[in-house]
């Protein structure tokens, strides 16, 4: 009788997501950067970078399930408010002396995920989330969460602005994009832009305008937001520029595309000189979303948010983070082997990468890449759930729609020709889900 062992291989993958990186002062009144990352295997982290030294502090969150900041800003006081997902809480870290307090739960029991946070004049936040399309303030200095209720009956996301009246504009998605104003001191909600399905072309951005004024680009035009009311106008202008540090330098992670976020540029004011900085943070692990047999009789996998390959070697028992291999920071949701060469899609956008395992890895989007990111599938696919490779010489995918959309395609790439094509209601408004 075969005696059957299990054990353990390692961590394949030590990376971080919804990263945000906040320029501010110490205790001494000294620049300081304050990044906020999250994390699978382990609470959020925050570290605290000397922008001189690289010289790191870091510290995680307490609460459970406070894995992902997936909003955060910088306030006027130098203080990062943060909140997490999926514990639905608000936390706060001073870097004048680098502790991250709980602030408490935002909006419970169902709004577990922070849209965005912003920053009324008087220094109350305003916080809209996932879950019921909540709308709720905290006020600093009191303490005090104010739940406002609903922004939207239906959909479920809330990402508010304040505008300069001291409304509070909402960013309302997914499947009817619209925005709603909110009135504090009334309690009057009012939707200003039409709320068109996604599945007929409805669309609809709300951003913060260098002017300082809120503007709304949707399906029917570009508009300025006066109270209640939206003043046409031919175009958007400049978006709120991004905070500096004291000498207005700008400081970004370098290596963001590759999400491997450990080397600092820091550029001078104007555009002045740039620098890189080497920053060390211990990160507890990314979660894992899929392993696939590939064509080299290796094990190949991808982690999830940030989406990295990696490589297990069962004979030598070598593991490697190979690092990005699609455009798509998701996560890659099916494998396929053709022709000595590994076919990966990936969330969001099923975009289709391909590898080649016998040549070196050099990751971009450009012909001679390896793997190289070749396109998304179509326009409506967007979690590739299923992937067979070799029918009609084809690798052949069954995708989730994009967010707001119904009928999930069969669609296929031909290697030969580098053509696509795609049967998208095949299902109806359902959606193909596996292929054998």
């Amino acid at each position: 009788m075969t005696q059957t062992t299990i054990h353990t291989v390692g961590v394949p993958v030590r990376s971080v997501n919804w990263v945000r990186l906040f320029p501010t002062r110490d205790a001494e009144n000294r620049d300081v950067l304050v990044a906020v990352m999250g994390q699978q295997a382990d609470n959020l982290i925050v570290v605290r970078i000397d922008p001189t030294t690289g010289k790191t502090n870091q510290v995680s969150a307490q609460h459970p399930e406070s894995n992902y900041p997936t909003a955060a800003t910088l306030s006027r006081t130098g203080r990062v408010y943060i909140g997490a997902a999926h514990s639905g809480h608000l936390f706060c870290y001073d870097p004048r002396i680098g502790t991250l307090d709980d602030l408490g739960v935002i909006n419970p029991p169902h709004d577990i995920f922070p849209c965005r946070i912003d920053e009324a004049p008087d220094g109350t936040l305003w916080i809209g989330c996932y879950g019921t399309a909540g709308l709720t303030s905290y006020h600093p200095e009191t303490g005090v969460f104010t739940r406002y209720g609903r922004m939207d009956d239906t959909d479920m996301y809330c990402y508010p602005l304040v505008a300069p009246d001291g409304r509070i504009a909402c960013d309302i998605k997914v499947t009817h994009p619209h925005v709603v104003v909110f009135d504090p001191s009334t309690g009057e909600k009012r939707a200003v832009t039409p709320r068109l399905a996604r599945e007929n072309g409805g669309r609809c951005n709300l951003l913060r305008a260098a002017d300082g004024r809120l503007y709304i680009d949707c399906a029917s035009g570009i508009f300025r937001l006066n109270g209640f009311d939206t003043i046409p106008v031919e175009a958007l202008p400049d978006p709120e520029p991004a905070p500096t540090m004291s000498d207005g330098s700008v400081a970004i992670f370098s290596d963001a595309a590759s999400q491997i976020f450990r080397t600092l540029a820091i550029t001078g004011p104007q555009g002045g000189a740039m620098r890189e900085l080497a920053i060390d943070y211990q990160a507890a692990g990314s979660a894992l979303f899929l392993v696939h047999a590939g064509p080299d009789r290796q094990i190949y996998g991808s982690s999830v948010l940030p989406l990295h390959l990696f490589c297990y070697n069962p004979v030598t028992g070598a593991m490697d983070d190979l690092g990005a291999c699609s455009t798509a920071a998701g996560e890659a949701y099916s494998m396929g082997n053709l022709d000595g060469k590994l076919y990966i899609c990936s969330y969001p956008g099923a975009r289709l990468s391909v590898y080649d395992p016998s040549q070196p890895y050099h990751f971009g989007t450009e012909p001679g890449s390896n793997p190289r990111d070749i396109a998304r599938m179509d326009e409506i696919s967007y979690r590739p759930r299923a992937m067979v490779t070799g029918p009609l010489g084809r690798i052949w995918t069954a995708s989730v729609p994009d967010y707001g959309l119904w009928g999930g395609p069969l669609s296929w790439y031909d290697p030969g020709t580098e053509r696509f094509g795609t049967y998208r209601d095949i299902a109806g408004e359902a959606s193909c889900w596996s292929l054998a």
